[in-house]
């Protein structure tokens, strides 16, 4: 079927309609809210977009069909179903939708608007522009025409499939530059159109007028058409970031909400490409994606769900937004892991439950990763869909702060957090929360719910008030066993992982138990912790889910499950987890060998217990390092690495992991002792981690040539073994002579020992004040100095420089296993940022011990302190949440629930300030027709004694005045949590905040 354009449902008359009319007007008329229905799991397989030139058959989806699938993934074409601007192609759709229906397929459209052949069309003349000026494959993205022509062919042909029988719902795509993708290695969006959008609609929206704007930066522009669209680096990078992440949410919105016009139920998806680290520095924001999802029905494709780290996080993201999550493999470059990383994608699949939204193969192609790949999720697909339950949620989080792709230049890197989270999971298998920095400030979590909270990437201000609020922020990750108990200890973690799924009694669980290594199988002692698995405390024993038969084990007097598993690699199996005890006559097993707190750690060939572990070994994957085979070398067993002839390229080294719970592991300073073959001309270099280097070149080891076991003991310095920088691995032994083989029978690793001397700590290792009045002094904020050592330590001094004030009660001496705390206070002399150090000096170890403090200087009335700070509300009606009330955007809002009155909405400023005004602001659209709303205004410095700051009254907003409000405070207020208290709405039965400005 062939048929010109209908009507665009995407009236775009310029880009200043999509950016802020079209969001605005969908928020204020409450218009666009789907209709709730279920997501139904998708156990699908992507295709091409037909069979080399021929719809894909009946038979085709009839034999997906017999495989236990319910549907199927279409790549479209945009210039194939649209190969001229305005005439449209069905026919071969059509044909494949039938074909689908006639199989009980039900087929899922994916459009691109870039990024996969066929897209954009042909016709799109104007396209992506980088940052060095690099064009790219993608339509300009707010070329106002060729946007309204990518929306108008995915409306138009959604409006036309709608109806049809195999129609099973759309993937909405944008492309490269949804700034999930690189173009080129480097990011899109700097196209002329993209520029004009920025300082045309952008700056005015969100900063009002060009003088704010140089209040903001410090800068003399006469107009907004003079501030650069900075590059990354460059000054002002961060203000065209975040217009860049604007852009994602604007469009995603504007778009999902076209479709949702057209059908309200139907389900629908957004895909989310690749890694966290992925051009970390932009737009690469899962939360846009999650918050949208959560407005419009829209479940989420988690692209790369084989890795832990990235599946965790969406999983913990799905069931903080109340969104579902489906994931999908993305088969690796080395073809030797195509088995392995298949299983760890299928055994991932509980992290996202209760909120699995089903599983995605890609591609189903006849290509190798098919023909490996394929059959794995066909034998295990049936698996996962008896699956019901939940992950299991412990009181503790881990937290990443992704605020650069927002446009904190400042923000923490998450070029490495991914893999850190990985490592961390793969080590200590356990059911601790993943949160992200946006996540709170979307108001779709609180940390004040965890007991405690590790940051990967840095402490930033949502820490900080967590915990100045009496939270508990770790220093290490081995620290979290303490909050969130592991549910599983293996003997060796890089070849199995646990995953389970706990029933909502919290009576039993389903374990996922997978090999995820490509040659080494798994035949050894795993533990199995209920309390771990938030199970009801009573008994439990362990059943095969394949046989239905107890498996081996022993239970210990603390309710722990030992039993030995056997795993082939590259493979999957089930147990359950049941109440009652062990059938009789269970042959017992042995439980691994804890390590934890152990001060040395050993590993030796073919054992796993002693808390270091090779890892490798018997790995064939040509080209790699790390590959090691085991020998016996003069009647002793060892282990070799591999020579450059193969590899096939530079020498395989020795990697090592520690068990994260010795503590060994957290110690900065470790003995090293190597025993190995004296082979002449080979030796070695010990790299490993530290808290700016994932391999830290250490001391060398020169060969004595005599043929003989020779040992060498070296001595680490400033270690950070915690950090999980290098994934898996720990500890590097850097062969001297890649072309011929380092033999090694044992490695140990022992903490130095501290007695007689003093060390010294500070937690936390800095302090941020947030802005600060010139003139006028924060509340304090503490520093706890602790000597972990095994002597007194005499303390000569504590000091600070900077802006900073301090006291202190550590006097003159602090005994061993003792610690003491100094207050900081900071009072700027001068508006912009301030830096100062804290000091102790003293007799330890580390005789200068310093925690880094920094604020900001401002004035009275230039700096809004509520702008993205923690934000609470009484209640909310749909997707009306607090954070809509102080993210820096007029065009989303905040509403309480309808007739509840009083409705409060209360706003955490991080640090006490002294304040002289609040601005409450409605969205500025003359479909806001004048009202007046009642309330007072609260004010706090501990969230728990409010004074009431401006009594009572009714304003008055008028959109013909910017529908905003300024109240005046007493000189003198100062105060670190503010609340507005609403009693009413002259026309909306709730009480309504766009932006809540405290200066």
């Amino acid at each position: 079927m062939t048929l010109k354009r209908k009507s665009s449902l995407v009236a775009l008359a310029a880009a200043g309609a999509l950016a802020t009319g079209g969001l605005q007007v969908a928020a204020a008329s409450h218009a666009h809210a789907a209709t709730a229905s279920p997501v139904t799991p998708i156990w699908s397989t992507q295709l091409q977009w037909d069979n080399n030139g021929t719809a894909w058959s009946e038979a085709s989806f009839a034999a997906l069909k017999a495989d236990g699938l319910n549907s199927a993934e279409i790549n479209m074409p945009w210039g194939t179903i649209e190969p001229s601007a305005g005439t449209f192609s069905f026919t071969e759709l059509d044909t494949e939708l039938a074909n689908a229906s006639a199989a009980g397929i039900q087929l899922i459209p994916i459009f691109w608007q870039s990024g996969w052949g066929g897209s954009p069309a042909s016709w799109i003349t104007d396209f992506e522009v980088s940052d060095t000026g690099a064009t790219g494959s993608a339509p300009a993205w707010w070329n106002t025409t060729e946007q309204s022509e990518y929306f108008t062919y995915v409306t138009d042909t959604i409006q036309h499939i709608a109806g049809e029988a195999g129609y099973g719902g759309s993937i909405l795509n944008y492309g490269f530059l949804d700034a999930q993708w690189d173009l080129n290695g480097t990011p899109g969006g700097w196209a002329s159109a993209d520029i004009t959008e920025f300082q045309n609609t952008y700056l005015p929206a969100t900063y009002g007028t060009i003088a704010t704007f140089n209040s903001d930066f410090s800068t003399t522009y006469t107009s907004f058409s003079q501030v650069p669209a900075a590059d990354p680096g460059q000054a002002l990078a961060g203000v065209y970031q975040a217009f860049r992440a604007w852009s994602v949410q604007t469009t995603y919105n504007q778009l999902t909400a076209d479709v949702r016009n057209i059908t309200a139920s139907t389900p629908l998806y957004y895909y989310y490409g690749g890694h966290l680290g992925n051009a970390p520095s932009y737009a690469n924001n899962p939360d846009v994606f999650f918050k949208l999802a959560k407005q419009y029905n829209v479940a989420i494709v988690d692209d790369a769900a084989q890795s832990p780290g990235l599946t965790l996080t969406f999983g913990s993201l799905a069931r903080a937004y109340g969104v579902k999550v489906a994931q999908e493999w993305t088969a690796p470059s080395d073809s030797t892991q195509l088995g392995a990383q298949a299983v760890q994608w299928l055994s991932n699949y509980a992290m996202g439950l209760p909120d699995g939204a089903g599983e995605d193969f890609f591609i189903h192609d006849s290509t190798q990763k098919d023909t490996v790949g394929f059959p794995i999720y066909l034998k295990w697909v049936s698996t996962l869909q008896g699956m019901s339950g939940s992950y299991p949620q412990q009181p503790a989080a881990v937290y990443m702060d992704l605020s650069q792709g927002y446009g904190n230049t400042s923000g923490g890197s998450v070029a490495g957090v991914e893999d850190a989270l990985t490592a961390m999971w793969e080590n200590y298998q356990s059911g601790f929360a993943v949160v992200t920095s946006q996540e709170v400030n979307n108001g779709a979590v609180s940390l004040s719910q965890f007991k405690a909270v590790y940051p990967l990437n840095g402490v930033d201000a949502n820490l900080t008030a967590y915990q100045n609020g009496g939270g508990t922020v770790l220093t290490q990750a081995g620290q979290m066993a303490s909050y969130a108990p592991a549910y599983a200890q293996l003997a060796n973690a890089s070849v199995l992982q646990v995953v389970p799924t706990v029933a909502s009694s919290n009576t039993s669980a389903a374990l996922t138990l997978a090999n995820i290594t490509s040659g080494t199988a798994y035949d050894n002692q795993i533990a199995i912790v209920p309390s771990g698995l938030n199970l009801n405390s009573g008994t439990y024993h362990l059943v095969d889910a394949a046989t239905g038969n107890a498996v081996p084990q022993t239970v210990q007097s603390d309710g722990t499950i030992c039993a030995t598993a056997g795993i082939a690699a590259a493979s999957l199996a089930e147990w359950n987890v049941v109440a009652g005890a062990a059938p009789s006559g269970t042959a017992s097993a042995t439980c691994p060998t804890s390590t934890t707190g152990a001060t040395t750690v050993t590993a030796t060939p073919g054992s796993t217990s002693g808390g270091l572990s090779f890892l490798g070994i018997g790995q064939t994957n040509q080209g790699a390092d790390g590959n090691l085979t085991q020998i016996t070398q003069s009647g002793t067993p060892a282990v070799e690495t591999w020579t450059t002839s193969q590899s096939g390229s530079g020498g395989a080294n020795v990697y090592l992991q520690l068990d994260p719970f010795s503590a060994v592991a957290t110690a900065s300073t470790v003995n090293l002792q190597v025993t190995y073959w004296a082979s002449s001309g080979q030796g070695f270099m010990a790299q490993y981690d530290t808290a700016t280097n994932a391999y830290q070149n250490g001391p060398s080891v020169t060969s004595p040539g005599t043929g003989t076991w020779a040992t060498a003991t070296v001595q680490l310095t400033g270690a950070h073994f915690d950090g999980a920088q290098n994934m898996g691995a720990d500890l590097r032994l850097a062969v001297t002579t890649p072309s011929q083989t380092l033999i090694v029978s044992k490695v140990t690793m022992s903490t130095v020992s501290s007695s007689g001397s003093a060390t010294l700590s500070a937690s936390p290792a800095s302090l941020s004040f947030g802005s600060e009045v010139v003139g006028s002094t924060t509340a304090a904020q503490s520093v706890t100095v602790s000597n972990t050592g095994g002597a007194a330590a005499t303390i000569s001094s504590v000091s600070v420089s900077g802006p900073f004030a301090q006291t202190n009660n550590c006097g003159t001496s602090l005994a061993a296993g003792a610690s003491c705390t100094a207050s900081v206070t900071f009072t700027p002399t001068a508006t912009g940022s301030a830096s100062g150090t804290l000091t102790v000096a003293s007799n330890a170890t580390n005789a200068s011990l310093s925690a880094a403090l920094s604020g900001t200087g401002t004035s009275t009335s230039t700096t809004n302190l509520a702008l993205n700070a923690p934000i609470t509300a009484s209640s909310h009606t749909q997707n009306y949440v607090p954070a809509n009330a102080d993210d820096g955007n007029t065009g989303t809002y905040w509403e309480s629930t309808d007739g509840v009155w009083p409705s409060t909405l209360t706003v955490n400023l991080g640090a006490t300030h002294s304040l002289s005004s609040v601005v409450v602001d409605l969205p500025p659209l003359s479909v806001w027709q004048t009202r007046t709303q009642t309330f007072s205004i609260l004010g706090s410095t501990n969230n728990s004694t409010w004074t009431t700051l401006v009594a009572s009254a009714t304003y008055t907003f008028n959109p013909s005045t910017g529908n905003t409000v300024t109240i005046k405070l007493s000189s003198g207020t100062s105060e670190q949590y503010v609340e507005l208290s609403f009693t009413a709405n002259s026309v909306q039965n709730g009480a309504q905040v766009s932006e809540l400005g405290i200066y």
